[in-house]
């Protein structure tokens, strides 16, 4: 995958285009995800992906594809610090896609992996650091993203893992509610 990205590169280099730095960050990305790799190449794999995707949305800024293959690569390199810097790229980063993907929801579905980040890292955080009104605040936005979703995605396209996303949501918020928490307020939209 290595000598196939660094060829994407260079063709990229002749040739600027988002689309040959997107390739790239694909290949590195599914390379990273083969069932029987070394686990030492995973993290660098990410990393590269990661760096293709920025180098897509500098030549074209105006794709959401771009962001959202980034955020999901932020979201694995940052699954072993769900409070650090990378988790906090990853959620900007769904955020600016979510912007840039307007209404195509059936298509890409940011909504949908943004609030699944949403709820995982924030029931990690919540459960270990003990950041109930922050987890409630996002809690409550990932359950408008899903509505969102829902509203937007045809049946056919996984409605179920929505549905089933919102019920486990709803439950964690009718929990957190239940014990009196507030929700932190997040000073934005959300």
């Amino acid at each position: 995958p290595n000598v196939a990205a660094d060829r994407l590169k260079d063709a990229a280099a002749l040739w600027p285009d988002s689309s040959l730095s997107n390739a790239a960050g694909q290949l590195c990305q599914a390379a990273a995800a083969r069932p029987m790799i070394d686990p030492a190449e995973i993290v660098p794999l990410l990393h590269r992906a990661d760096g293709f995707y920025q180098d897509a949305a500098k030549a074209y800024p105006y794709s959401p594809h771009w962001l959202l293959n980034r955020a999901n690569v932020l979201v694995s390199l940052s699954k072993d610090d769900l409070s650090g810097p990378v988790a906090d790229d990853a959620e900007a980063t769904f955020k600016n896609a979510l912007y840039l993907q307007g209404g195509m929801e059936g298509l890409l579905r940011v909504r949908y992996f943004y609030a699944q980040f949403l709820i995982y890292r924030w029931d990690v955080l919540w459960r270990k650091e003990r950041r109930a009104d922050e987890a409630l605040a996002k809690f409550l936005y990932a359950r408008r993203l899903l509505t969102e979703a829902k509203d937007m995605t045809e049946p056919y396209i996984q409605l179920d893992q929505i549905t089933s996303m919102l019920t486990q949501v709803e439950e964690k918020i009718v929990f957190l509610q239940g014990a009196g928490i507030e929700p932190a307020a997040t000073g934005s939209n959300e």
